[in-house]
C-alpha cells in the first residue's frame, strides 16, 4: 500500500545494535514519505549513527508504486 495522494508521512526509527569488537551502536534514521499519486509514493531517509562519535550516514530515496489495481482489473 502507498500513501494517498499529498499525504504526508514523517517517520522516525530506532536501533541498538552490538559490533562485534568495538562500541555498541544507536542509530537513529529521520525521514518522510508522501504521496504523489493515487498509486505512487517517494520518500527520503538520513540515518544518524552515535558511537563513538557522531556520524551522519547515506541519505536514502525511495519509490513505490502499488500494481494492486492492475491485479483487480485482470481477475474481475
Amino acid at each position: 500500500m502507498v500513501l494517498p495522494k499529498l499525504i504526508l508521512e514523517p517517520n522516525f526509527l530506532s536501533e541498538l545494535g552490538i559490533v562485534k569488537n568495538s562500541d555498541n551502536v544507536i542509530d537513529l534514521n529521520f525521514g518522510a514519505g508522501m504521496g504523489l499519486g493515487s498509486n505512487l509514493e517517494a520518500g527520503v531517509s538520513l540515518p544518524l549513527f552515535f558511537a563513538p562519535k557522531i556520524v551522519f550516514g547515506t541519505i536514502g530515496f525511495y519509490g513505490m508504486y502499488d500494481l494492486t489495481d492492475l491485479i483487480k482489473k485482470k481477475i474481475y
